[in-house]
């Protein structure tokens, strides 16, 4: 070896920033903590959670189930039809991981805020591997469906509630543990699910038969799926097993997974219906009311999951420039990053607080039915707000990366792919808006609940107090409303999300946020445009603080 060549001072690496790992996700969020903490008892399991999430080993296993696809094997080797959807084990890992911490489990009212504690967990396993969050997040939000129906799916229900992973074929009858996915997307439909095709013919057994085609099924590998098809009396809800109860598989025929630009350790597909056996869930003709409580459960989780994943894209900015230097000083000592930062971590701040608000409604609407007014109008304006500013959000931060974080071997190019995602599932910003409407035109309960909601901040802040007057004005304006509806469906969100960080955040923070967002001035299409504050690091600091990191 030549050994002059061998030390020549290319070769040494300097100014380069260590991986963002072996740190603990739910401590180094202190407004995500806080909140939490504030709200529900002394819970170790979190933090032990968020501390495996954080791993460098964790990180790798995040990479894996990325780079390796699942994959789909029709048949096996003489010919059978088995549809068999094979995974990296690194997936099967945060499945494990997820399930056991109660994750995917719906929880029994017990006054402890459970679903704040399970909307924590998915907020903090959306930062580091989001993909496995599609097929719990649906066996979660299956569970008041069914829960509905009484005695008649009781024995699933326990089941879809058990904390343990069990991802082999079989029967719901022998196996002891769940999943649940969901079918409805047809291809002359997409969110019209009016328009769908898929026909029930009832057999008179016990039972139906399903025929039909579903143009964008995840988790195709569930146990049990949720879907609708059309009978005699209108569209209907129904149960269709993966395996039926003698062991052989259903007529749940997979014809190919979907190419995805993100979202890649989740299998996505098409499914074909041939006369399948399904059971009807809820009244027939009445499956789009049977069936809107998993579809709100799930924008709920579309929006955490955006939280989580806008949190990581702050995180992983603030990393690379404090340890980046460039013309002198480290990147995070340059005023206009600073002033990037802040704005990104007000925009992060602001959607946690706002998301995790949203899960505590879920606990108190049980017994609140203002609570539950305002999760209805507060899911459907948070679920097009801050899905709608992860994509700008996460383009910013990776931009603050460069070029290092532009290829695949960077988490924060991994997340730039998956960004788009929750604003295009579980309805898109139109139908979001849309149901913003929706909401406020069949009950005022829904308007009034974010008038109250917003009304005790009124006081502290010049700009909220303007905006929170400008909406009653716009409440009184029916003119060309469906023309308007993003616009003030925009406005709206701002406003709630001023209003919680009034009411969580750091007095200067949430009034810093409130004479940004609700500024008549304000854009909102780039980062990076605040007003001098100050002390501006402090706030970088105490949003993301290093001193928990371990490198």
């Amino acid at each position: 070896m030549n050994t002059r060549e061998h030390n020549y001072p290319t070769h040494t690496v300097t100014n380069q920033v260590p991986p963002m790992e072996d740190y603990n996700v739910f401590l180094t969020n202190p407004l995500l903590a806080n909140f939490v903490r504030n709200h529900i008892p002394r819970d170790d399991s979190i933090v032990d959670y968020a501390s495996w999430l954080g791993r460098g080993e964790t990180f790798e296993l995040a990479r894996l189930a990325n780079a390796y696809s699942p994959v789909l094997k029709s048949y096996d080797r003489i010919g059978n039809r088995i549809d068999r959807i094979d995974f990296h084990p690194a997936y099967h890992q945060f499945m494990e991981q997820s399930i056991r911490a109660g994750m995917a489990n719906y929880p029994t009212p017990n006054g402890s805020n459970s679903h704040l504690r399970r909307g924590a967990l998915l907020y903090l396993a959306s930062e580091v591997e989001p993909g496995h969050c599609c097929p719990i997040s649906m066996t979660y939000a299956s569970v008041p469906v069914l829960d509905k129906c009484g005695s008649e799916f009781r024995d699933i229900v326990e089941k879809l509630r058990e904390p343990t992973y069990q991802p082999d074929l079989g029967s719901w009858q022998t196996k002891t543990s769940l999943t649940c996915g969901m079918a409805m997307t047809e291809k002359q439909g997409g969110s019209d699910v009016r328009a769908n095709t898929t026909h029930a013919e009832n057999t008179k057994r016990g039972f139906w038969y399903v025929t039909g085609h579903k143009w964008f099924v995840s988790a195709p590998m569930s146990d049990i799926f949720l879907t609708l098809a059309q009978t005699d009396e209108g569209l209907s809800a129904f149960l269709i097993p993966r395996v039926l109860p003698d062991g052989t598989l259903n007529r749940l025929l997979v014809q190919r997974l979907k190419d995805k630009i993100g979202n890649r350790s989740n299998a996505s597909s098409e499914i074909e219906f041939l006369n399948a056996h399904a059971y009807l869930v809820g009244e027939e003709g009445r499956g789009v009311k049977t069936i809107i409580d998993m579809v709100g459960h799930c924008r709920l989780d579309s929006m955490i999951g955006s939280a989580g994943q806008i949190h990581f894209g702050v995180a992983q900015a603030i990393h690379h420039t404090r340890h980046r230097a460039a013309f002198g000083t480290q990147l995070i000592e340059k005023d206009l990053m600073l002033n990037v930062l802040s704005d990104m971590a007000l925009e992060s701040s602001a959607a946690t607080l706002l998301s995790m608000r949203l899960a505590l409604a879920d606990d108190l609407a049980l017994h609140n039915p203002e609570e539950a007014a305002l999760r209805r109008i507060g899911v459907a304006l948070g679920k097009f707000y801050v899905c709608k500013r992860e994509p700008a959000l996460i383009a910013e931060a990776l931009e603050c990366i460069g070029g290092s974080g532009y290829v695949e071997e960077a988490p924060i190019a991994r997340m730039f792919r998956e960004s788009p995602l929750n604003g295009i599932w579980e309805g898109s910003g139109n139908v979001n808006a849309l149901d913003t409407l929706r909401a406020m035109e069949k009950d005022d309960a829904a308007t009034n609940a974010l008038i109250d909601e917003c009304r005790p901040q009124l006081g502290n802040v010049e700009t909220f107090d303007a905006a929170f007057n400008n909406l009653l004005k716009m409440l009184t304006n029916g003119d060309d409303i469906q023309w308007r509806a993003r616009s003030m469906v925009e406005y709206m969100a701002k406003l709630l999300q001023g209003s919680v960080m009034l009411e969580y955040a750091p007095p200067a923070i949430a009034e810093l946020y409130c004479n940004s967002r609700l500024s008549p001035t304000y854009s909102g299409s780039i980062f990076g445009t605040l007003d001098r504050f100050d002390n501006p690091k402090k706030f970088i600091d105490e949003f993301f603080p290093e001193d928990n990191i371990i490198y």
